[in-house]
């Protein structure tokens, strides 16, 4: 980030900026590496049901992420 950017680096809010962002960024690409882990390992050890119910956790939370983004997207359409 200093190298790309020399003068705006030495900002301390920017850097606080850019460090805010590449966190939300680090954590929204790794959201669902847990429960990804949790099925594998069950899987591994042989004990599918657990897979099975972290899996329809995952994908139940993964619906309702993707349903309200739909939802405020349509309002923010409708609204504008």
């Amino acid at each position: 980030m200093i190298r790309e950017h020399p003068i705006k680096s030495k900002i301390h809010r920017w850097i606080e900026r850019q460090l805010f962002e590449e966190r939300l960024n680090y954590i929204h690409q790794r959201e669902w590496d847990a429960h990804q882990l949790s099925i594998e390992q069950c899987k591994s050890l042989g004990n599918q049901q657990a897979a099975y119910f972290i899996q329809r956790d995952l994908t139940f939370r993964k619906d309702v992420i993707l349903i309200k983004y739909i939802y405020f997207s349509f309002n923010n359409l409708v609204l504008a």
